[in-house]
């Protein structure tokens, strides 16, 4: 299935103008190797919010950090907290994967909801199944109105749709990797 799941989102993937048309929250934003800026080196992105005029805000889904998650919450000692992004890295945000969110959750993914209320993160943590349904991330990824759509154009970035599976993937680490090694075998 996982395999399954990395074709379907290799072969969606996009650059250029008319992608900057299908940004929206739940889409994931990979990093080229031409981006050339350090702070997103194999960085796989999840825009969890997205306005024209007002900018982008995403989640770097694949760069467990060193910190432990119990720092947000002791239900999730053992777990890493994840690397966001390089803005306010003192900030923690959480992905919680629920059918039941708190009023106060923004939808992402189906199922996937970003949030920062600990009773979100509590019930997502029950049942000790929270590696597959909570990341707790330190920081975010951040653009300026028209600055995401502009590194876009100048192919800083590959869209492809967003997918929980992914976002909780045991293997975070492998997903860059897995989509640039199918775009070069495509590109052969």
């Amino acid at each position: 299935m996982k395999a399954a799941l990395t074709l379907v989102c290799a072969a969606a993937l996009a650059t250029g103008p008319s992608a900057a048309t299908r940004l929206r929250p739940g889409v994931f934003l990979y990093a080229s190797p031409e981006l050339g800026a350090p702070n997103f080196s194999r960085a796989v992105v999840l825009l969890v919010r997205y306005e024209p005029e007002q900018g982008a805000m995403g989640l770097i889904i694949n760069r467990p950090g060193d910190l432990d998650a119990k720092t947000a919450l002791p239900a999730l000692a053992g777990m890493p907290m994840y690397e966001g992004g390089p803005v306010e890295t003192e900030a923690m945000l959480a992905l919680v994967r629920t059918k039941r969110p708190s009023s106060d959750a923004v939808r992402v993914l189906d199922d996937v909801y970003l949030s920062g209320k600990g009773e979100d993160l509590e019930a997502a943590a029950r049942g000790g199944r929270a590696f597959d349904r909570v990341r707790v991330f330190s920081g975010y990824a951040g653009w300026t109105a028209g600055q995401l759509e502009r590194e876009l154009k100048l192919g800083g970035w590959l869209l492809a749709p967003g997918d929980a599976n992914s976002v909780f993937s045991r293997e975070p680490g492998t997903l860059w990797r897995k989509v640039f090694s199918l775009m070069q075998r495509r590109e052969a």
